[in-house]
């Protein structure tokens, strides 16, 4: 028989049985009804297939048995189709990419309880209401009372990969039915939009619009210029301002145990009442939130993709704890859960993927994962002990790089492992800063460099732009040297420790470089405000039948300091970023207080396992080299007491004062000794140091130089907070 028949029979046999075979019962489903041999995806071949027809049925199939292969539509060749940032996404194609992404979503809302594809079924995978899906079964009856989210986990960032990806199968999938469907106009308009369609990302630490929320998760109503049916201009219901829950799902006590999530029947962002069935979101609150927050996340990320190269310190707020280390890509992903919560289900890991947000929050934390590991190409999993456990991962397991990411299936059937998620083209997309299809094995490190150029533009230090004293008359050659001096300057943050578990649930640290308001309303407002680290946790932070007191909850990140520092000299007596000097101005001017999730003031004196310190870095100016260089982080001392009153009580830790030569930059690293002898405190020395050392990921530097203090503090008058 010639080859032009075999296809020909193929694929007609592919086309009968699609439609002939009914839906298998999760779980259960039998591959020996593939008219083509599977391949173990989850290692990372590629599928093989009949052409375009077999993608199709493959994309049918794969949703309906629960595989999570991605979307496997809209690329050819070694290409991949963009995520894209909301903002973009939502004027994509004259707006039909994003009309026709909120129609898709709006249809997985429709769905019911019990089809594993309805968006409550598959938000239902992250925590709440604690049960399996698609057939699973717990690690352990014992341990089934929590979701299966991986946090404070060597495979956070790895298991919302697979997560995100069948998402977007089963959006791309209601996608396809709208188009096929529905459309009676410019079909080939809306199959254009169809090929592009994938989860967009929310870039919180892009300054495009002063970092503020974008209009599209606060408007009720989306005005679509075109429909599928050919109208124009048509008012839909926004399915990212919240998700609306059916009854029997929130309203089930079984599900949502506790007020106020059993009576909302739709998410919340900073409600306006926790004890009101009735409570709306409080955008505005939201949005002032962030921006308030933004130039602190910007600088957060910088940092964390272009200074951090180990996966504990990256990967997971616990790992970072436990090397010494302060940021981690999970520490940062909280602040945008107890920012944008205020209270709401955003606050809480239980409740948070029922808000829409969450998936396209996570979609841009999987972007910056998929972009540090282009920065960082050898460097992966590492193991762990997961202490917790989850449904899926008995406490106390040792995670490693092979472990299941349950309940995650590949097209064979087996979980997914770290090791086969590795590469984000495998789920069919990519993201714009990282388009490894361009590059080969043999420019891996011009791929790498062209990333890190992409970094700097979009999220480097802007000491260089904003430096003099008078910012008003800031120019680009005009440096100030009480900034930079010979082409290096201080970077500074501040460094917490903090117990998760130390209010029974999601808490936030505020800072500020003035005395902070009274009313904790007025914070985001502040001019004095430097940024906010959040400890996002569970309303319970034990699940029944775990002892709490044998779980490791400490947990770590920074607020960076460095451009707050730089907003207050036009407006403060502080004239320098140089150790020396603005040492003492910190210890009179820093500033804490604490919130629950919802805004109510804590006493810092209650907050059991807080430790704050403060840590600054010697680094080059962008531009001088090819690439920033990073002297290691030197913890100066802690900035408070481990209890302290009021965040700034009578007294505190004093930064010591060192003793410094006349040349400037030789008493900027003269500090830097103290951490490593090796160090040499000549002009010359320190840059040669910089350039000839890896940027610093690793905590040698992280040494406490405490002394006795120099200088008293005058204590505040008590605020509303004592």
């Amino acid at each position: 028989m010639k080859i032009t028949s075999l296809v020909t029979v193929a694929l007609a046999t592919v086309a009968q049985l699609a439609s002939a075979a009914p839906r298998p019962v999760p779980g259960s489903f039998d591959f020996n009804d593939i008219p083509i041999t599977p391949r173990d995806i989850e290692d990372g071949p590629t599928i093989r297939g009949a052409g375009a027809l077999h993608e199709e049925w493959l994309q049918k199939r794969n949703v309906d048995t629960l595989r999570v292969t991605g979307v496997r539509k809209g690329y050819t060749g070694a290409y991949r189709v963009y995520r894209q940032e909301i903002r973009n996404f939502m004027v994509d194609q004259n707006g039909l990419v994003g009309t026709l992404f909120l129609l898709a979503l709006n249809k997985m809302y429709t769905r019911s309880r019990g089809d594993w594809n309805s968006f409550w079924e598959l938000a239902g995978i992250h925590g709440r209401p604690y049960q399996a899906w698609g057939g699973d079964t717990p690690s352990s009856a014992q341990y089934a009372g929590r979701g299966y989210c991986t946090h404070g986990s060597t495979l956070f960032p790895t298991w919302h990969r697979p997560y995100l990806a069948y998402v977007e199968e089963v959006i791309w999938a209601n996608a396809q039915l709208i188009v096929s469907n529905e459309v009676k106009v410019n079909k080939a308009a809306w199959e254009k939009a169809l090929s592009v369609i994938r989860l967009p990302y929310y870039d919180w630490a892009l300054n495009k619009d002063g970092y503020v929320l974008p209009q599209i998760f606060i408007d009720q109503q989306y005005k679509a210029n075109l429909m599928p049916d050919g109208r124009r201009n048509i008012w839909i219901s926004n399915p990212l301002f919240s998700s609306k829950l059916n009854r029997g799902t929130y309203d089930n006590q079984q599900l949502f145990p506790t007020q106020p999530w059993n009576f909302w029947p739709q998410t919340k962002r900073s409600p306006s009442s926790r004890n009101d069935p009735g409570a709306t979101s409080n955008n505005k609150a939201v949005s002032d939130s962030l921006a308030a927050n933004g130039p602190s996340l910007r600088q957060r990320v910088y940092a964390l993709l272009m200074r951090n190269n180990r996966w504990a310190s990256f990967s997971n707020r616990q790992g970072a704890a436990s090397v010494g280390e302060n940021d981690s890509l999970e520490s940062i992903h909280d602040t945008i859960h107890g920012l944008v919560g205020g209270g709401g289900h955003m606050s809480y890991v239980e409740y948070s993927s029922f808000d829409p947000i969450f998936f396209l929050h996570h979609c841009n934390v999987d972007r910056l994962f998929a972009i540090w590991q282009a920065i960082w190409p050898t460097t992966y999993v590492s193991s762990q002990r997961n202490g917790g456990g989850t449904y899926g991962v008995a406490p106390n397991t040792l995670e490693t790089r092979t472990s299941s990411l349950r309940p995650f299936r590949g097209l064979s059937g087996g979980y997914w492992t770290s090791d086969g998620v590795r590469d984000t083209s495998l789920f069919g997309y990519g993201y714009y800063e990282t388009p490894k299809w361009k590059y080969s094995k043999s420019t891996e490190k011009q791929y790498s460099d062209t990333v890190k150029r992409t970094v700097a533009n979009l999220y480097g230090p802007t000491v260089n732009r904003n430096s003099k004293r008078d910012v008003a008359n800031t120019t680009e050659e005009g440096i100030d040297n009480s900034i930079i001096n010979d082409g290096f300057y201080n970077e500074w943050r501040i460094d917490c420790q903090a117990d998760k578990s130390a209010l029974n649930g999601t808490y936030i640290v505020n800072f500020f470089l003035e005395r902070p308001s009274r009313d904790p309303k007025e914070w985001s407002s502040q001019p004095g405000l430097v940024g906010s680290y959040v400890v996002f946790t569970h309303v319970m932070q034990a699940a029944p039948g775990i002892d709490a007191g044998q779980i490791d909850n400490n947990v770590t990140g920074t607020v960076p300091l460095t451009d707050a520092m730089i907003k207050a000299f036009p407006y403060t007596d502080l004239n320098s970023l140089k150790r020396e000097e603005a040492a003492g101005w910190l210890i009179k001017n820093l500033r804490w207080r604490v919130t629950l999730d919802d805004g109510t003031p804590v006493k810092v004196k209650n907050v059991k396992g807080l430790s704050v310190s403060v840590s600054t870095s010697l680094c080059s100016v962008p531009g001088v080299f090819e690439f920033q260089e990073f002297g290691p982080w030197v913890k100066l001392t802690d900035i408070g007491r481990r209890i302290g009153r009021d965040g700034g009580p009578d007294k505190i830790g004093i930064v010591p004062v060192l003793s410094i030569t006349t040349t400037p930059v030789s008493s900027i690293l003269a500090a830097s000794s103290t951490a490593d002898p090796e160090v040499s405190t000549t002009e010359t020395a320190a840059k040669e140091e910089l350039t000839t050392t890896s940027e610093a990921a690793t905590p040698t530097g992280s040494v406490d130089v405490e002394s006795t203090p120099t200088e008293s503090v005058t204590s505040e008058a008590p605020t509303a907070t004592d």
